[in-house]
């Protein structure tokens, strides 16, 4: 279980993001992370959400540069 923190609109990838945080007793890793299957509830409905561990801006400047 977790827990959307904050979203909006990422105007660089041209589709909603949201950020939040995943529990696990055991302790969180990439592989327990990438195993799993998530939605968020947003009012009565469900929405399939996709994970990613990647950052959501250009980290090495490669678009300012090109």
């Amino acid at each position: 279980m977790g827990y959307l923190t904050s979203g909006g609109f990422g105007y660089t990838l041209q589709r909603s993001i949201g950020f939040g945080h995943v529990r696990n007793a055991e302790g969180e890793s990439d592989d327990f992370l990438m195993s799993g299957r998530y939605e968020l509830v947003v009012a009565p409905e469900t929405y399939p959400a996709e994970l990613s561990l990647a950052p959501f801006y250009d980290l090495m400047g490669e678009r300012v540069k090109a």
